[in-house]
């Protein structure tokens, strides 16, 4: 069965988040980056994703073999965020050729956001 234009769209932007992340870091991935390398709008990522924290927790969760988004009571994003990439460094990523790049940007973040205290 053909995907629908839109289930395309929302896993080319994941696969785009993916890509940028592994190569730039969270910080340096804008909302911009991801529609140019995906192909697809800025207001398509918008349906698909309230905001960018939004889109980056799906796409750990993808990584780490989580087929629905991650739910946190917690209350606090940057707790939410932690967790999140802890889950994703404790399962294997998908992509065998990413694995390295993505674990080492993941790292990357983990320190960042452990101590400086922002999400991004």
């Amino acid at each position: 069965m053909a995907r629908t234009r839109s289930a395309s769209a929302h896993q080319r932007v994941l696969n785009a988040a993916v890509e940028l992340v592994a190569e730039r870091g969270v910080d340096a991935t804008s909302m911009d980056a991801i529609a140019d390398c995906s192909g697809v709008s800025k207001a398509t990522i918008y349906k698909h994703w309230p905001d960018k924290e939004a889109l980056m927790l799906e796409m750990m969760a993808q990584m780490a073999g989580i087929h629905a988004r991650p739910k946190f009571d917690s209350g606090n994003t940057r707790a939410d965020m932690l967790q999140c990439w802890r889950i994703v460094l404790k399962k294997k990523v998908k992509r065998a050729n990413e694995s390295r790049r993505i674990c080492w940007a993941i790292r990357r973040e983990i320190r960042r956001l452990a101590m400086h205290g922002g999400i991004w």
